[in-house]
């Protein structure tokens, strides 16, 4: 059995609560997510890696504007300069709209959100934020600017529940279009001021969009993966299609007044520039892989060398990674708010393995597992045979097994708490069709303890 390193005991505390598989949104969880551009041409850039806020100057001079944050995600300027994020708060069971005046103050501008994404705004100052409700039904909500908040549009408007697609964005018009990825075929649907919608571009095929974004002749641009390979799509607004640009899997999407596309990297956490010719240079370097702190710096590789980690600003190695850049796919780091600890995972697939590491002394070093993983597997089962009992369900349902080469951090909550996300899956012909979970687990490094969090059936919650 492939098993992954850890740094405590898992206790199993509550319920382990069996969920049906079901895909969730298509983010990465080490990539830059969000990107505005202020009215000075500053570009802004979410990390929910770091719970940080970048301020890029036009020479690509980075400075933070806001940080301690937990999981930021969209941001949108209103018309007068505010800074609107989207912030997943694990630890509230939900998420709120965060508001930050150009001085960086702070305040809530809307609570009581269950997962929002994407943010737009259109000309009169109502904001437009995507939020996808736990039972997987995703919701366009609009806000006035005084706060007042009702309901745009809902799921199930095609074949759809807006989960795993891109936007909102809204045109110059006032129209806001969001991707539609129901039924295969993904489209782009065209909502009218006063709701109505129709289809404003029916073909795009299979692939879900990531990101969408509007340049400022009005051409949408769509980034999504076709055949496996990323690409931009433009769609001018006569809805002729045509493809801008290639190799780069984008997450985050925002334009200049010059017309520069930027966009930030998943694969790298880089941030990206294309200019309107499509030429595509580098405008910020793995943005996602600098510390909370700035002491430290996360380099994948550099020519022959492996992952490792160096002092800020410098090629000092501090830590070489355990992990051999031929075989280990796409490796990600994610550092604990006062980066003194990280979760460094890799692998391909539904195979991944994962190290921890914390700061001690005056070096990095890797944390073991003190406790006997058969036992937590045994656990585990306990529950799972517990949970069936509760369900009136027969035993044959049962035969799931812990797959620990799926187990992967997916968030920092605090500086001791990290949510590692694992699966269960059937291991009989016998168990009932579809019979298989996803389930998130906490662990507190200062209690030595894993603690059940919460439960989602997709497999990202991110």
């Amino acid at each position: 059995m492939n098993k992954s390193s850890f740094s405590a005991v898992i206790v199993i505390l509550g319920l382990l609560t069996v969920l049906s598989p079901t895909s969730f949104a298509n983010v990465g969880r080490n990539a830059p997510k969000g990107m505005a551009f202020d009215s000075a041409g500053n570009l802004l850039v979410a990390n929910p890696a770091t719970g940080r806020i970048f301020k890029f100057t036009p020479n690509g001079s980075r400075s933070t504007f806001a940080s301690g944050l937990t999981h930021p995600f969209g941001i949108a300027f209103d018309n007068t300069g505010n800074l609107f994020v989207a912030e997943m708060q694990p630890d509230q069971k939900g998420g709120v709209i965060l508001k930050f005046t150009p001085d960086g103050k702070r305040s809530t501008f809307a609570s009581g959100l269950v997962r929002p994404l994407f943010l737009a705004f259109d000309s009169a100052g109502n904001l437009f934020a995507l939020d996808v409700k736990e039972r997987y039904e995703g919701t366009i909500l609009k806000f006035a600017p005084d706060g007042s908040r009702s309901v745009f549009a809902r799921s199930g408007l095609r074949q759809d529940d807006f989960v795993n697609d891109a936007g909102p964005v809204i045109d110059q018009a006032g129209n806001l279009f969001i991707s539609d990825s129901g039924g295969g075929n993904t489209a782009i649907l065209k909502f009218a001021p006063d709701g109505r919608h129709t289809t404003f571009f029916p073909g795009l095929g299979n692939p879900q969009p990531n990101v969408l974004g509007f340049d400022h002749t009005g051409n949408l641009y769509v980034a999504l993966t076709v055949e496996l390979t990323p690409e931009y799509t433009e769609i001018s607004p006569d809805g002729k299609k045509d493809t801008f640009a290639t190799g780069t899997d984008a997450i985050g999407m925002a334009f200049d007044k010059a017309g520069n596309l930027f966009v930030a990297d998943d694969a790298t956490g880089s941030i990206l520039r294309f200019a309107p010719d499509g030429t595509k240079s580098e405008f910020a370097h793995e943005v996602a892989s600098i510390s909370p702190d700035e002491k430290w710096e996360y380099q994948r590789t550099t020519n022959e060398l492996g992952p490792r980690i160096v002092k800020a600003g410098t090629n000092e190695v501090a830590r070489e990674l355990s992990c051999d850049m031929s075989t280990c796919g796409n490796p990600t780091l994610l550092w604990s708010p006062d980066s003194k600890r990280f979760a460094f995972y890799w692998g391909q697939g539904r195979t991944h393995q994962t190290a921890l590491y914390q700061f001690s002394g005056e070096k990095w070093i890797m944390l073991k597992t003190p406790g006997d993983e058969d036992e937590i597997e045994k656990r585990v089962f306990a529950e799972e045979a517990a949970q069936l009992k509760r369900k009136g369900m027969s035993k044959k349902a049962g035969g799931l097994r812990l797959l620990w080469d799926t187990v992967e951090p997916d968030r920092w909550i605090d500086a001791s708490t990290l949510i590692i996300h694992a699966s269960l899956a059937e291991m009989s012909r016998e168990t009932e069709a579809g019979f298989g979970g996803d389930f998130l687990f906490t662990l507190k490094f200062d209690e030595s303890l894993f603690r059940l969090f919460r439960y989602f059936s997709g497999r990202d919650t991110a």
